[in-house]
């Protein structure tokens, strides 16, 4: 079997968590802060679905639970615009006859 090879330099350059953050693959801190950092990735990324982790490592079940429920009570609510402006513009898009 033949192994395949695989890049080894990410898109984002090294895998530090500081270089991680920086360009807003791993998102962390207060729910204003990933709130803000959310909004901005979908506006400059255009996308409007995010799956988040919030279980890694040895983080205990407390705390996991905790950052789950900040994520829902805190930050999605206050991202629901996102969506809106994101599913308006796909209405507004012009659609094409095919033929």
């Amino acid at each position: 079997m033949k192994r395949i090879v695989v890049d080894k330099v990410p898109i984002f350059g090294v895998q530090t968590i500081e270089n991680l953050m920086k360009h807003g693959v791993i998102l962390c801190g207060s729910p204003k802060t990933v709130r803000d950092q959310l909004e901005a990735n979908a506006v400059e990324w255009g996308f409007d679905t995010h799956l988040g982790v919030f279980h890694f490592g040895t983080l205990p079940r407390d705390l996991t639970e905790r950052s789950l429920r900040l994520f829902a009570s805190e930050v999605a609510p206050h991202l629901r615009h996102v969506n809106e402006t994101a599913s308006s513009s796909v209405d507004q898009a012009p659609t094409h006859a095919a033929g």
